[in-house]
């Protein structure tokens, strides 16, 4: 079940006021990441519980539009908005004359020491920064390094932290939500130094007053949220044996309001290859030439035979699930990676091969899916570039590249048959 996200019309429209752009001014449709205030007609949907993630690695979004971070050249962010109807990319500012490069610009993030994301939930959205564990950050940017998360205006405006943790503490893995609660992984490091110890707690943050309640402390291994259905979390751990040959990689669930750790009775052969869509969890077995689906409530396991054989290669993996589709990896000995779709509706392969605009020493080039728009389009990057981003650090500068994408909508169709039908997303720069 898709839960259902809007950004009100006024919003954008002030936003776009001047820039010659027309706005749809009807609800918006559903999301694969974004969620909706609860239907007081139906308590028990309103309590569901979303995970938030499948706009990544870029950011977050809807049917309509889509926010993201995009890193300026001092390492700054700025929070950016690309509406589907108009085809454009704007600044989460609606200030014309604004320079957007410092807190007088609600778009406008300082950089802290570590990423970050702006996800919407309901009427409000909220820019998580994942906290930090180097000492250096901390001398450097002082309490802005601690993981905290804000909350505004959909518009940006108004912005408040709702809450910052200590220095210890920072996010892991994926992140879900209901309305009005946000569910985290948060990693506690204790006596940096020869003694460090770690340990990891599901953290329950109310949106509303920022409040947190916390799981007790869980015994896996780097344990993360990839996925949730219903009023459970669907988590990851390293099962470590006394060889790490013997390491392999488990899977179980968090019911949030039992706060009980519950196993999923299937033993999963290709461990860390399976990945979580909807309520389900997927993966391949190559032998088999099949794509098996979870469903994490019932149990009920499915397979759906692949129209095409995989199983020569000498490895096949997942390595992101949309609401439809899942992209996979496949590896042959002296071989290029192959890139393919899988559909999961009926496990059709679709080869990818249609490639970015990019520089001619750009490992691999395949255009990157961030996103479906809607049932028919994806958000992708149509070219990349690289920036030097400069970090200070009490040491002194250090400067790194980073991508720089051109996005585009692409019809689905066309990016399956590798037919390059962009319809590029225009930035507006004021």
């Amino acid at each position: 079940m898709k839960l259902k996200f809007s950004i009100p019309a006024a919003i954008i429209a002030l936003m776009l006021a001047g820039m010659g752009c027309t706005v749809r001014s009807n609800g918006m449709g559903s999301s694969s990441t974004a969620i909706s205030p609860p239907d007081n007609s139906s308590p028990a949907v309103g309590n569901l519980i979303e995970f938030l993630g499948q706009g990544a690695p870029l950011g977050d979004g809807n049917a309509d539009g889509y926010y993201y971070f995009k890193q300026r050249d001092d390492a700054s962010f700025n929070i950016k908005y690309i509406d589907y109807e108009s085809g454009t990319e704007i600044y989460l500012c609606n200030r014309p004359e604004c320079t957007h490069d410092s807190d007088s610009c609600s778009s406008w993030r300082p950089y802290c020491g570590s990423s970050g994301s702006a996800v919407p939930i309901g009427d409000h959205l909220y820019t998580i920064f994942y906290g930090t564990q180097s000492s250096s950050d901390f001398a450097q940017y002082g309490d802005l390094a601690r993981m905290h998360i804000e909350k505004s205006s959909l518009d940006g405006s108004e912005t408040k932290t709702l809450t910052a943790l200590s220095a210890a503490e920072s996010l892991k893995g994926g992140i879900a939500a209901t309305p009005t609660t946000l569910y985290m992984m948060i990693e506690t490091v204790e006596n940096p130094g020869d003694s460090t110890s770690h340990y990891r707690q599901i953290y329950s943050l109310n949106l509303m007053d920022g409040s947190i309640d916390k799981s007790l402390a869980l015994d896996q291994a780097d344990i993360h949220i990839i996925g949730a259905a219903g009023r459970k979390l669907l988590l990851c751990y390293y099962d470590v044996q006394p060889t790490l040959s013997e390491t392999s990689v488990k899977y179980c669930t968090y019911d949030v309001d039992e706060r009980e750790i519950g196993s999923i009775a299937l033993d999963i052969p290709t461990g860390e290859n399976a990945v979580c869509t909807g309520e389900h969890l997927c993966w391949i077995d190559k032998d088999q030439n099949t794509l098996f689906e979870l469903d994490i409530l019932t149990g009920e396991l499915s397979s759906h035979l692949l129209d095409t054989n995989i199983r020569y290669y000498d490895d096949v993996r997942l390595s992101y699930a949309l609401p439809h589709y899942v992209n996979v990896l496949l590896y042959a000995t002296d071989k290029p990676v192959q890139h393919g779709i899988i559909s999961l509706e009926d496990a059709s392969f679709f080869p990818l091969t249609l490639k970015m605009d990019a520089p001619a020493d750009t490992p691999d080039g395949i255009i990157t899916i961030f996103a479906e728009a809607d049932e028919r389009t994806f958000l992708v990057a149509q070219a990349v570039d690289f920036r030097v981003v400069n970090f200070l650090l009490p040491e002194g500068e250090i400067s790194l590249l980073v991508p720089d994408y051109s996005l585009a909508v692409l019809p689905i169709e066309s990016c399956l048959s590798n037919q390059a039908h962009f319809k590029t997303i225009r930035p507006l720069e004021s």
